[in-house]
């Protein structure tokens, strides 16, 4: 497991403010704010996104000092570990993780080993102890919990009718941008379907670990409260990211190469007032459907007054 620190996760669904959470956490000593790790090394190796430095992962000193780490501390070869990601991440290989411990295979505890140690890794590049892991995936937190891992959880949620409003909006590609692929207006059913279910495995697979659930519009309105929720919970002081917030400071940018576009923006600074655009974008009948099939939930998030 990981040496002498602690593990983050950021556990929700897409467009909920991950990103900005994860950046503010990351201005904090000895916190090294990962990005989405789920993704990172499909973006390092495989699909050579960009950095939120400007260079794409082959040309960032920064990437190509973890790729050089990683042949000197790995055991295996990252086409070995591509391999296994493909074996055990998948909504069916989850079945197949579980197996695999029962059995005690090879497989699971080379995967076990070099997952610590991607962690391990990243966390000597930022000199941290504490690890930000905003990858969101609720089977991704599942994963980490088969494999022995036992994080400190922010469930983030966001009014679904914002997601659904910020999803409506096509986006071309641009890599330099931090879009890797063409984004197109998401359904309606499918966005529901999907910030529900993401929402109820969040809570169900973090359920036994020491959690929080914070609401996008409270961090948003009032960071100084969250981030103390988050000191308390995980028992780490987050000095730096509170004096940002009070002074108004730009965000320390990192090394990010994975995460919403926002990553990638010029200066980033938190905005005290919650993106409520969709309640003049979204049409109508959007948001009278994605309602009718997600009430339970915004009941249960206080979204409905």
């Amino acid at each position: 497991m990981l040496k002498q620190s602690r593990l983050i996760f950021i556990v929700g669904y897409g467009r909920s403010g991950s990103t900005i959470l994860d950046l503010l956490l990351g201005n904090s000593k000895k916190v090294a704010a990962l990005g989405e790790v789920a993704y990172l090394t499909d973006a390092v190796w495989t699909s050579n996104h960009y950095c939120s430095c400007g260079k794409s992962a082959s040309e960032c000193e920064y990437w190509s000092a973890f790729k050089t780490k990683w042949e000197l501390n790995s055991e295996i070869t990252i086409e070995s570990f591509l391999a296994l990601e493909k074996r055990y991440s998948r909504l069916s290989g989850v079945t197949r993780l579980f197996f695999d411990k029962s059995i005690d295979s090879k497989s699971f505890n080379t995967y076990r080993k070099t997952v610590s140690n991607l962690y391990n890794i990243l966390l000597e590049l930022n000199d941290g102890s504490i690890a930000i892991d905003a990858s969101k995936l609720p089977f991704r937190l599942l994963i980490l919990r088969v494999l022995g891992f036992r994080p400190f959880v922010i469930h983030l949620v966001r009014d679904g009718r914002a997601v659904l409003g910020s999803l409506k909006k096509g986006h071309r590609a641009n890599l330099e941008k931090g879009v890797q692929k063409a984004l197109k207006p998401k359904p309606t059913i499918r966005v529901a379907l999907g910030w529900g279910l993401a929402n109820v495995f969040s809570e169900l697979f973090s359920f036994g670990l020491n959690r929080i659930l914070l609401r996008y519009e409270d961090l948003v309105t009032d960071p100084i409260f969250s981030l103390k929720r988050i000191e308390s919970g995980a028992e780490i002081e987050l000095h730096e990211s509170k004096e940002i917030i009070v002074k108004n400071l730009p965000f320390i940018k990192r090394h990010t190469i994975t995460g919403n576009r926002l990553r990638m923006s010029n200066e980033i600074r938190m905005v005290k007032i919650p993106d409520e655009s969709w309640k003049k974008s979204l049409a109508v009948k959007d948001a009278k459907l994605f309602y009718i099939l997600t009430m339970l939930l915004l009941k249960r998030y206080n979204y409905l007054k």
